[in-house]
């Protein structure tokens, strides 16, 4: 379903955005330069292999989840989902936080760089904080959210200083690396 969207978003933007804009000339092989390509290629490709990193770290977990039990395989599935909305509310943060930072450096202010360096981190940090320690403090209502089984309740509960450590760190990964992102330091 993403990737139908995603076309059809595209399809809706080649036929209708030149007839709405008059500015935009519409679509030209002419905008597509050496210099772009590989201008894009230098910011793409680092980003795009750096998400893909967690998606490949998570399968490579879900394999070894696969022939476990059930019960755990389904507590797996759960974590998994508490991981990425974990990862949302601290990607966001993360986000904002390289943008702004792009913003500094593109301007020359290293020192409000640095500042806002600090300060991402610093509202990062207390959210990734509470987070881990709501999975840690509160595993039975996170898991109620997922099931009503007994059994996986209790699985729940005993996984949740790891899991803990997990989410905490995990997090705190996609903040730190947004910034050699945001100063194009990422390259391959």
């Amino acid at each position: 379903i993403p990737v139908a969207s995603s076309y059809f978003q595209l399809l809706v933007m080649w036929l209708l955005a030149p007839r709405i804009n008059d500015e935009w000339p519409g679509w030209s092989i002419s905008h597509i330069t050496k210099h772009r390509v590989v201008e894009f290629s230098r910011l793409y490709f680092p980003s795009a292999f750096s998400s893909a990193s967690d998606w490949w770290r998570v399968a490579v977990i879900g394999v070894f989840a696969s022939s476990c039990r059930q019960h755990t395989l389904a507590t797996f599935h759960a974590t998994y989902r508490l991981l990425w909305i974990s990862l949302i509310m601290t990607g966001a943060v993360s986000a904002a936080t390289g943008i702004r930072l792009s913003i500094a450096l593109s301007t020359g202010d290293s020192q409000h760089a640095k500042t806002l360096t600090i300060l991402g981190i610093g509202l990062a940090l207390p959210i990734i904080a509470l987070l881990a320690g709501s999975y840690f403090l509160f595993p039975r209502a996170f898991a109620h959210l997922f099931t009503n089984s007994d059994q996986l309740i209790d699985e729940f509960v005993s996984i949740r200083y790891m899991f803990t450590v997990v989410v905490f760190l995990m997090n705190l990964q996609v903040v730190l690396e947004r910034i050699p992102l945001s100063m194009n330091r990422s390259k391959l």
